[in-house]
């Protein structure tokens, strides 16, 4: 039976049901009603004084449609009643399949015709989410909700971002509540469950009553998460949902995303305060399942582990953007500590990338030379591409070299500046809530003084970029940075040629002929990762021009480069 929301199939790329808000393009939130009779989201609507579609004016006479906003809500909470019924649990389970013969729960009271021929998500059969488009089939239900939710906040709304990532959370843990119940029940933990059955039973099935043991960080710098001032802990609602992802990696990596997810929107908002918290909350729900933490240590299995990888490097992720945050606020003592998290945990990730990967050449170079009197072995390995792991591996950790570096450097500038101006700097710390005071404060209790040397900052800056220079220039990588090299004489030939004319033009045209073979040797690179290795290495060479800036060099890697 086809959905009323418009999900699955063909259309729901394109075509926008009665349901859809035409300006986020996502499902209606807190529809408002014009007095041109067109709907919009409330948040939407909010900056227009004339309609977007006729152009009448508005006059702030809006309405709230709460008919139209029910009936999308009686929709949505049906997908969630039929997953329950289907699984017979509080709630669906994580990645759980539905029946095929399972009707849209939606068909019943829906106030508007859905254009066919989609069929409803929630009756495809599916273990795991196969595409971004929430329409698709293969979205299991929290999959769903979560991606309804990053198609309200791309389409600008975060408001309704939130309320889809709110249902998407409770979904996600009402499951791992159900799940751990039934392994309490059977004595035993049961697939996917990575936790003792006495932690199981600390996951109750009513928000509030949650061990707020299961929200340890413990493994993952919790001072630094203490330091951001998140607060978390004080909410049942996020302690609730930080005890259920310990019962499992993949819940812990789906409620991560959620939690962090919800940050941005609050960033978006610009509620900085409930970023934190929620930024430190996905923290503490992947904390458990880094390489060495309790959790993944009691989860042996193959999936348990590629799952706490997943969850780990989702966890440098959010070290990265709470300290993102704090250094658009001026803490940057605050900010540096979830640098050198995310740092931590990405050179750990290419070490073992890279322990894998010599043990895969060693084997391949002796199949080679048992074959070939051990003479092509080691020139076979040496051809070969890096996996797109590995240089995602590499991309990772130059970028958390970067932004180390990069701290260290303001952290050097905010001194500077606070001794050269003493009466503006006492000024600053005097009045804490001042946002232009954040980095002269930072910077004068201790943020330099104390904890990195203005000197020893800089050196370490220094040591940082020639350490993402050295790793990006791997001899592995090569291919990678042939192609990068390659798009910029091209790009740079083209503009020659824009700015001088005709006999720039041949120039350019001797230019793409040399670097032809480079762009040809890298044409079965994958576009994306080219993309970012040329973005970091970007970013990398600006870094070093303003340490070059402050009279530090990175040492011969910069010769190397060159």
């Amino acid at each position: 039976m086809s959905c009323p929301l418009g999900f699955g199939g063909p259309a729901s790329k394109s075509s926008l049901t009665p349901y859809h808000c035409i300006l986020c393009r996502g499902l209606l939130h807190e529809p408002i009603t014009t007095p041109c009779r067109h709907v919009f989201c409330a948040f939407c609507i909010r900056p227009f004084r004339d309609c977007p579609v006729c152009a009448a004016d508005l006059d702030g006479n809006n309405t709230p449609d709460a008919a139209l906003a029910g009936t999308i809500n009686k929709l949505l909470t049906g997908h969630v009643k039929l997953l329950a019924k289907a699984t017979g649990a509080a709630g669906p389970p994580v990645g759980s399949p539905v029946p095929a013969s399972s009707s849209c729960p939606a068909a019943a009271g829906a106030a508007a015709p859905a254009p066919p021929p989609a069929s409803c998500p929630a009756s495809t059969s599916t273990s795991a989410p196969t595409s971004a488009d929430p329409g698709a089939p293969g979205l299991d239900l929290p999959s769903l909700l979560l991606q309804l939710a990053l198609q309200s906040l791309a389409g600008g709304n975060p408001e309704a971002a939130l309320a889809r990532l709110d249902m998407c959370a409770d979904t996600l843990c009402s499951a791992a509540e159900a799940a751990a119940a039934a392994a309490a029940a059977t004595g035993s933990a049961g697939a996917g469950t990575a936790v003792g059955t006495a932690e199981a039973k600390e996951v109750g099935p009513k928000a509030g009553t949650a061990s707020t043991e299961g929200a340890s960080t413990a493994g993952a710098g919790p001072d630094a998460l203490a330091s951001a001032g998140a607060g978390w802990e004080h909410d049942p609602v996020l302690r609730r949902r930080v005890a259920a992802a310990r019962t499992s990696a993949d819940a812990a990596s789906r409620l991560g995303a959620v939690l962090g997810s919800a940050a941005d929107c609050h960033r978006r908002l610009g509620d900085a305060p409930a970023a934190l918290s929620l930024y430190a909350a996905s923290a503490a729900c992947l904390a458990p399942w880094r390489s060495g933490g309790e959790a993944a240590s009691a989860a042996r299995t193959a999936a348990a582990t590629a799952s706490s990888r997943e969850a780990e490097a989702a966890l440098g992720v959010t070290h990265n953007k709470l300290g993102d945050l704090l250094m658009l606020l001026g803490r940057l003592r605050e900010a540096r500590a979830q640098y050198l998290e995310a740092l931590g945990l990405r050179r750990a990730a290419l070490a073992r990338a890279l322990e894998a990967g010599a043990e895969a050449d060693g084997a391949e170079a002796g199949a080679a030379g048992e074959g070939s009197g051990g003479k092509s072995g080691t020139s076979a390995g040496a051809s070969r591409l890096p996996a797109e792991e590995l240089v995602q591996d590499v991309c990772d950790l130059a970028t958390s070299c970067c932004k180390v570096a990069d701290v260290n450097m303001a952290l050097r500038e905010a001194e500077a500046a606070v001794g050269s101006q003493p009466e503006a700097a006492a000024a600053g710390s005097g009045s804490g809530a001042e946002p232009g005071a954040g980095l002269g404060a930072s910077a004068s209790e201790g943020g330099v003084g104390s904890d990195v040397d203005a000197e020893a900052g800089l050196a370490s800056a220094a040591a940082l970029l020639a350490e993402a220079r050295a790793a990006m220039l791997r001899p592995n990588l090569a291919p990678y940075a042939a192609a990068v090299q390659a798009a910029a004489a091209k790009a740079a030939a083209a503009a020659a040629a824009a700015a001088t004319g005709g006999s720039a033009a041949e120039g350019g045209a001797r230019g793409g002929r040399e670097a032809a073979p480079a762009a040809t040797a890298a044409a079965p690179l994958p576009a994306q990762l080219v993309g970012r290795y040329g973005r970091v290495w970007g970013a990398l060479e600006q870094l070093t021009a303003r340490l070059a800036g402050l009279g530090v060099g990175t040492g011969p890697q910069a010769e190397t480069a060159k």
